[in-house]
């Protein structure tokens, strides 16, 4: 039973943390090259700077949106030999009632200096070897065709 709960807090968090992340990236990205300008387009540095920017943003969004989810997650996962959780409904009304609603973000600063860079190296390594791969390819990335 208790697995049972943190597998579903697990999938109840990672859904909306990777969408928030993409999306998010997505729009920093855009803000950051409009912020940059046309003459910056296609300039390699700036690229990676854009790329290293948006993804450290949007790693950084997406846990501060979804972080009550993971405090609630590492409960769950906290508790060993009693529980004081019985569900994910009743860990958001417990610690709230506990600890304020303040208490569902304790941690998050930890969890941003983690996550801010962590993303940022995955989105700038990811573009890297994307625009690699596409200049060496005639085969489009995302395509299953041989």
């Amino acid at each position: 039973m208790k697995k049972d709960l943190e597998h579903l807090v697990t999938i109840a968090h990672r859904l909306p943390y990777s969408s928030v992340n993409f999306y998010a990236y997505e729009c920093y990205k855009n803000l950051l090259r409009l912020l940059l300008g046309e003459k910056h387009r296609g300039n390699t540095g700036a690229d990676l700077f854009v790329h290293f920017v948006a993804g450290g943003l949007s790693g950084i969004t997406a846990a501060a949106a979804t972080y009550p989810l993971d405090l609630v997650r590492t409960r769950f996962a906290a508790q060993r030999s009693s529980t004081y959780y019985r569900g994910i409904s009743h860990a958001f009304t417990t610690i709230c009632r506990d600890e304020g609603f303040l208490g569902l973000y304790k941690g998050l600063g930890a969890t941003l200096l983690g996550v801010g860079p962590d993303i940022a190296i995955s989105f700038s390594v990811y573009e890297s070897l994307r625009s690699f791969w596409q200049s060496r390819s005639n085969i489009p990335l995302g395509s299953c065709k041989a």
